[in-house]
């Protein structure tokens, strides 16, 4: 898993990733978009960070104004929860 992504940003400033990225804290429910992707053989970047986000992680609200996890980007399509990003994946890439 890596952990110095470097991400490119739009014209309005937003991150757009190359591949899709998410969000990560260890306990929490993005573990089911993690396995979605693991299961499904997706090539993805993970960004692990410490519980909860919204605290602990300054630069993180500037991305995700709610601070939750997990959250997912591909290219510049933005998800929060993990039942949609799984949807999502679903949706893209089966």
């Amino acid at each position: 898993m890596p952990t110095d992504i470097q991400f490119k940003r739009d014209d309005e400033g937003k991150i757009v990733t190359e591949k899709p990225t998410l969000w990560h804290c260890h306990g929490s429910r993005s573990l089911r978009s993690l396995w979605a992707l693991e299961e499904m053989g997706i090539d993805y970047d993970v960004v692990n960070m410490q519980f909860p986000p919204r605290i602990n992680e300054e630069n993180f609200k500037a991305m995700n104004p709610l601070g939750t996890v997990p959250y997912f980007i591909d290219g510049s399509q933005r998800l929060s929860e993990s039942t949609g990003i799984c949807h999502y994946l679903v949706e893209r890439y089966q």
